[in-house]
């Protein structure tokens, strides 16, 4: 594992946190208890109000879309 120690990337020998051997294995990790309930229902309203508000990404014009909707 890579850890950064001031303001250099070192590598770690240490025993390693279930969450980075998840993120490793399946590309993401679930952090329970980061957010707190009312955090989680804040960062819900203000993702909702981009989607309404932004366009969807149009750098891949070939794309049909509805296809793009998932990247912005």
């Amino acid at each position: 594992m890579i850890t950064r120690k001031r303001i250099y990337l070192e590598l770690f020998d240490g025993p390693v946190p279930d969450a980075s051997r998840q993120l490793e294995r399946r590309g993401y990790a679930v952090l329970r208890g980061a957010f707190s309930a009312a955090e989680v229902a804040e960062l819900a309203v203000d993702i909702e109000r981009i989607y309404d508000r932004l366009e969807a990404d149009v750098r891949n014009p070939g794309l049909a879309p509805e296809l793009r909707e998932d990247f912005r």
